[in-house]
């Protein structure tokens, strides 16, 4: 049975979420380690999305091996195909 688009575009949502918060993390240890912060409120509101996408999605889903981030990109990618993108946009 086809999914619905309605449950594609929350599977786009969540594959996209994890793929920002991995995102934020990496560059959250290499602000911390170099003390090269973005500006201010372009930080506080980075750390706010943050806190809202670890309420929304479990520890298990969130910190990725590099199996698991080919494999949520990678499903990311065919979501957005079938939704009528091009095929590898991972972007916003």
């Amino acid at each position: 049975m086809l999914r619905t688009e309605k449950e594609l575009k929350e599977a786009e949502k969540r594959f996209f979420d994890i793929i920002w918060w991995n995102r934020h993390k990496v560059l959250e240890k290499h602000y911390k380690k170099t003390g090269d912060f973005p500006p201010e409120e372009i930080w506080n509101k980075a750390l706010e999305e943050a806190e809202k996408i670890e309420k929304d999605i479990p520890d298990s889903e969130r910190i990725l091996n590099e199996f698991d981030w080919g494999m949520v990109n990678g499903k990311l990618s065919a979501i957005r195909w079938v939704l009528g993108d091009e095929w590898d946009n991972l972007s916003s």
